[in-house]
């Protein structure tokens, strides 16, 4: 059973994969924090702030110890005083990349109104493939 599993057993509803996934990253910020991560480099709880859906500083320091506590994302301190902090996707986050990727295309092809560009569509896909490409070339 990995670690992940072990955090959070009893928590799922079913024993559906996709009903365990949503148990786990369901709620309205959790996926968006992530894509911030893998797409857009945030690191920085500020950085974080500034994204266009305006998540509030309480849900997302609540965001960000859930994260943590499912080892999706690392915290690190890189400032003492104030105490500053900087996250990072796990190696486990990193696998939801595509995943993500793919719900996003879903939305641009089937919801009206989608304000992401086509260009940095292609821009997150041409990141996913030259990922790709690099652990193909470590193996």
């Amino acid at each position: 059973m990995s670690d992940l599993l072990k955090l959070v057993e009893g928590e799922f509803r079913s024993s559906c994969p996709l009903c365990c996934a949503l148990d786990l990253l369901g709620d309205k910020w959790s996926l968006i924090i992530l894509r911030d991560m893998l797409f857009f480099k945030k690191r920085q709880y500020q950085e974080f702030l500034e994204s266009s859906e305006a998540i509030s500083t309480n849900i997302l320091s609540n965001r960000l110890k859930r994260l943590e506590e499912l080892k999706l994302i690392d915290k690190r301190m890189y400032q003492t005083n104030p105490k500053r902090y900087e996250y990072k996707p796990t190696n486990a986050a990193e696998e939801l990349r595509q995943p993500i990727l793919v719900l996003m295309q879903w939305s641009l092809a089937n919801v009206k109104g989608m304000r992401v560009s086509t260009e940095k569509i292609e821009q997150m896909v041409g990141g996913v493939a030259q990922r790709k490409a690099n652990l193909n070339a470590d193996k």
